[in-house]
């Protein structure tokens, strides 16, 4: 750049220190600047002027490359500067030296910095990659216990679970879920540009309590049928008594997996018909509940 050195009034002769007489020069580098003048009444005057150089600040830029709904920090010199963004869409700030852009589709950034008078420029382009469309039906599932569901990752990517925990497949658009426990899955569609979508499936177990007594048992000590014991699932507390025809009580445990052997006092109790008694909490509501009924003791 250059700039014009001239004095305010008029005069007859002029002597700069660069060596030229012209009432106006141009200059094109930083320094001090003196020039001797001579007026029509033969006076001599003299003056001079400071000149200091500002040069732009550097603009470094880069251009750079994000999936769609991601974001990334630009950075350029910091200083005491005056900054400009243009377009302001998808930015943070248009007016700071380090806005953080989202833009959604493939956008380009004009910079303008301003040093004092000096105005530098540069630009960047953020090219935006598309992201997988990615959706899991069901995304949430009731199963009962030892069933299954199946899951379905609708995306034309492919598709990784995680966890695999009971699933048929942990690679596949499609798997079946066997679960033991209650789950959360993680399915994550990455398509060809390495961009990724997430999304995730909760499969559920329901808890039934079941408690189901025979209403025969034949005692003899074939293997079979030999004990008088309550098949349950989900239940915590049981107590089961059981009575002859009388009322005398002659078995009762809190162990619900022992059982009534067909004996009392050692001895092998008649063939007929017995009462019980089977109290219990389920364990999905835990609540009391109380069964009664008749067992027939068959040898």
């Amino acid at each position: 750049d250059s700039l014009k050195l001239y004095t305010i009034n008029t005069y007859t002769a002029y002597n700069w220190n660069t060596g030229q007489s012209n009432p106006t020069i141009e200059v094109t580098h930083a320094g001090t600047y003196f020039v001797n003048t001579i007026d029509n009444n033969g006076c001599r005057g003299m003056d001079s002027i400071k000149i200091i150089e500002v040069s732009p600040v550097a603009i470094p830029l880069q251009d750079t490359t994000i999936c769609n709904g991601q974001s990334v920090q630009l950075h350029t010199t910091y200083g005491i500067y005056s900054y400009q963004w243009l377009p302001a869409y998808g930015l943070s700030s248009a007016t700071i030296y380090n806005p953080i852009a989202h833009p959604n589709t493939t956008t380009t950034y004009t910079l303008s910095v301003t040093n004092n008078t000096c105005v530098n420029t540069n630009t960047l382009t953020i090219f935006v990659n598309p992201s997988p469309t990615l959706s899991v039906q069901p995304k949430y599932s009731l199963v009962l216990e030892g069933e299954n569901v199946t899951l379905h990752a609708q995306s034309s990517d492919s598709c990784v679970w995680s966890p695999t925990d009971w699933l048929s497949c942990g690679t596949c658009n499609t798997a079946i879920s066997t679960p033991q426990t209650d789950m959360i899955y993680t399915i994550t569609a990455t398509n060809a540009y390495g961009c990724y979508t997430i999304t995730t499936a909760t499969v559920q177990i329901l808890i039934e309590s079941t408690l189901y007594i025979p209403n025969t048992f034949s005692p003899n000590d074939d293997g079979l049928n030999d004990i008088f014991k309550p098949i349950y699932n989900h239940c915590h507390n049981i107590k089961m008594l059981v009575f002859d025809r009388w009322g005398l009580l002659i078995f009762q445990s809190v162990n619900p997996d022992e059982g009534w052997d067909g004996t009392y006092k050692g001895g092998k109790c008649q063939e007929d018909v017995y009462v019980y008694k089977l109290d219990y909490i389920d364990d999905t509501k835990n609540k009391a509940h109380t069964m009664a009924g008749n067992v027939n003791l068959i040898r």
